[in-house]
């Protein structure tokens, strides 16, 4: 069974249809903000994307489309094959978003993620 994030995301709309929805990584804009919902990428490769820093609630901007895709977490460009970006789901952010969660990842820089499985 392929491991893909189309089965994970649906739009989230509440009553008023304000939420953000989410979308795979691959169809986010270059130079777009977005927060990352869930990676539905199989375990071992969840665990390698979590440990550069690519993890749920996480800001990161996509900086190049094509294959690799290149985002930008935690300061950091990391390259990401289109495989592997399908199965990451993201919120894209607002206008004002992007200054405010990436300066708040720019300060977290040297703290660990925690993996909220583990907690």
């Amino acid at each position: 069974m392929a491991h893909t994030a189309e089965a994970t995301y649906a739009p989230l709309l509440d009553n008023n249809m304000t939420q953000p929805k989410r979308i795979p990584l691959v169809d986010l804009a270059p130079h777009t903000f977005a927060e990352i919902a869930d990676i539905a990428a199989p375990d071992q490769e969840k665990e390698r994307l979590m440990s550069l820093g690519v993890c749920p609630g996480r800001t990161v901007e996509l900086v190049m489309t094509g294959d690799p895709m290149i985002i930008r977490v935690l300061s950091t460009r990391v390259g990401l094959s289109r495989r592997l970006a399908e199965t990451i789901v993201v919120e894209p952010c607002h206008d004002d978003c992007d200054d405010e969660h990436h300066a708040q990842d720019a300060t977290n820089v040297n703290e660990p993620h925690q993996n909220p499985a583990n907690t």
